[in-house]
């Protein structure tokens, strides 16, 4: 997670928002074969935002995506990366971002308040 982390971190330095996802989809080969089942791909999203909530740098929402769409991209997993938004009246605008697999979310989603915006 952490390597996914430091990874993330170089590549969003480096270019826009779909490069640094396309980046981080690119394995030479997946590490495990297969599908995740069940309730793995949950889990490992649970174990992203238990590491990363205790790294001292930005681990937000975006950030915590990306680290597991490069730990899903690694196990041959397709997940798709989703932005909502919604306008805040006092603070001008918030966003939210997530992963989804098969449509499921595997981070917690956006509330019904959000709009999407893009999906990667």
């Amino acid at each position: 997670i952490l390597a996914a982390y430091l990874a993330t971190r170089w590549y969003l330095h480096q270019g826009t928002l779909p490069g640094v996802v396309a980046r981080l989809r690119q394995v030479r080969e997946p590490a495990l074969a297969g599908p995740l089942a069940g309730d793995q791909a949950p889990r490992l999203g649970r174990a992203v935002n238990r590491t990363l909530s205790r790294v001292p740098a930005d681990s937000r929402c975006l950030v915590r995506s990306l680290v597991l769409l490069r730990l899903l991209a690694r196990r041959g997993v397709a997940g798709s990366l989703v932005i909502a938004a919604r306008p805040e009246a006092d603070e001008g605008f918030d966003a939210h971002a997530w992963v989804e697999v098969s449509g499921r979310p595997v981070l917690p989603p956006a509330s019904a308040r959000y709009g999407r915006l893009v999906t990667l």
